[in-house]
């Protein structure tokens, strides 16, 4: 009994030492500790660590006019990319190839795809082709045989630019060509108008051969071709601009000015509202008419394009003979001064062209005819003050 009694009060002794002191009795056991919460990984800014954002505002240069967006300015010296600029008619940059920079959406610059170019902008001069400058190299012009369509190349050194790609079935013709001239990428692709003889081709060459951007007239339809052509810019991501009457674009050496569409739109037939340009280099330039027709002459005149010193002409739609006074031209006839040379762009097809009445007055005017349909593919090179014109066949 005495003995139970001292075993009490060890024991009582033993749970107030542990109630004072924060001991652990036998019988309990410490809870299971909880493992620290990590903070999730923002994968996105992991993955962006070594790259450098996109400033996207104006740059400052004296010689830039007010108001207008001269782009994207991306990249850091010290990470191991070049700053890119603006060429652009007041503004030259001689800008390795191999070092431009893409902006992503989310601020983050794209390696995979060179150069930075605005998206979907009004303004054909905006942004840069980050072209390694060779302003004093030929032009050459490539009337390409595509049977009853359209389609133009035009190389400046090393500035490349393809007008519209014939029909679906000659599309893989265009590209092959395109690279067999060593050209290994194009700065534009022009989309000169809904129609499937001129865009019906363009996606398989912005399948093949990489693009920095796509021109189009901003006129939407519901074709196969103008579908088929957008589903084709949105899957390779290309930007792309919208160019209108009385815009020009200077670019390593060569001046491109448009002549249509007009800013208000004519939503006459397609070939109403397609692009239409001049190009010019020195003493040297030629007019694109193809893509439209005689009828909208007026609004062509009122681009305020000069055209009287041209000496090549690429005549309207697969030489057609519409217009006032049985085929008289105003645009060319009346104004083309210096006009030399006709180049026509047709194929084999179930209508009358090039017109009897046009070729006839052509006759009249002393001027030289290359057709595409019996001479092949028609070249047209310049070195700025002299120009020869060669046919395929």
């Amino acid at each position: 009994m005495r003995s139970m009694n001292s075993l009490a009060v060890l024991l009582s002794f033993a749970i107030l030492f542990a109630l004072l002191f924060g001991c652990t009795m036998p019988w309990e056991q410490p809870a299971p500790t909880q493992p620290t919460e990590q903070p999730a990984q923002n994968t996105t800014q992991v993955e962006n660590q070594s790259s450098t954002p996109v400033v996207n505002e104006t740059v400052a240069n004296e010689t830039q006019e007010p108001g207008i967006d001269w782009g994207e300015v991306a990249g850091n010296e010290t990470q191991g990319q070049l700053p890119v600029e603006n060429v652009t008619q007041e503004n030259n940059v001689t800008l390795p190839q191999e070092n431009g920079t893409n902006a992503t959406e989310n601020g983050t610059i794209d390696l995979k795809t060179p150069f930075s170019r605005p998206k979907d902008s009004h303004d054909i001069a905006n942004g840069t082709f980050g072209l390694v400058q060779t302003p004093d190299a030929a032009l050459n012009v490539y009337f390409i045989d595509v049977g009853f369509g359209n389609s133009v190349l035009v190389n400046k050194g090393t500035f490349n630019m393809l007008i519209d790609a014939g029909p679906a079935s000659q599309g893989g013709k265009v590209a092959s060509f395109v690279s067999a001239h060593g050209i290994s990428g194009l700065d534009v692709v022009v989309a000169t108008h809904d129609d499937v003889n001129s865009i019906g081709g363009i996606p398989t060459v912005l399948a093949s051969i990489p693009t920095q951007e796509v021109w189009t007239n901003n006129v939407s339809s519901n074709s196969t071709q103008y579908n088929a052509l957008m589903n084709a810019i949105n899957s390779q991501e290309r930007p792309v601009k919208y160019p209108v009457a009385k815009q020009t674009l200077f670019v390593n050496g060569l001046n491109i000015s448009i002549m249509n569409p007009q800013k208000d739109k004519l939503r006459g037939s397609s070939e109403s509202d397609a692009i239409i340009m001049r190009l010019e280099y020195g003493d040297f330039c030629i007019v694109l008419l193809d893509p439209t027709v005689h009828e909208i002459e007026p609004a062509l005149l009122s681009s305020g394009v000069p055209v009287g010193k041209c000496q090549v002409v690429q005549y309207f739609n697969r030489g057609e003979g519409r217009g006032g006074m049985e085929g008289y031209s105003t645009l060319v006839e009346g104004n083309m001064n210096s006009l030399k040379d006709v180049v026509i762009s047709v194929g084999p097809s179930q209508y009358d062209l090039p017109s009897p009445t046009t070729l006839d007055r052509f006759e009249i005017h002393g001027w030289n005819v290359y057709r595409t349909d019996t001479g092949g593919t028609i070249t047209v090179s310049s070195d700025g003050k002299n120009y020869t014109i060669s046919k395929e066949k």
